[in-house]
């Protein structure tokens, strides 16, 4: 029997959460051929785990939505285009940056977003 290599996708029932690179070398990985010989397979430091993506649905109001319009065409005319994704990235790590008190500042200055509850159609 061949073993598989350690960079062979896991399987999509097991959840896996990012790690942060450092901590990448620590990391001890056991394929499914090794588990019969009790040998582990490290994973090297420089192979960076993919970070699980979740694809979820929001409101926002279209000032917003013009604002995300307004910092992709400044971010384009500065010779770096972003995507919508990026931005929203980008401010949230800004945001995790602020102290309390400027988070608390700039979630007072957000007005309140109303959102519709969608009726599923059945059959």
């Amino acid at each position: 029997m061949s073993s598989k290599s350690s960079t062979s996708k896991p399987s999509k029932s097991k959840s896996r959460t990012a790690k942060p690179a450092a901590e990448a070398v620590a990391v001890v990985k056991k394929s499914p051929a090794s588990k019969k010989a009790g040998k582990t397979v490290k994973i090297a430091a420089s192979a960076p785990l993919k970070e699980k993506r979740i694809h979820g649905s929001f409101s926002m109001p279209i000032s917003d939505y013009t604002l995300i319009a307004e910092l992709k065409s400044r971010s384009k005319t500065a010779g770096r285009p972003v995507k919508k994704n990026e931005l929203l990235r980008a401010g949230l790590q800004t945001l995790g940056d602020l102290s309390n008190d400027a988070l608390q500042a700039a979630l007072q200055r957000l007005g309140p977003v109303t959102t519709k509850v969608r009726k599923k159609s059945g059959k």
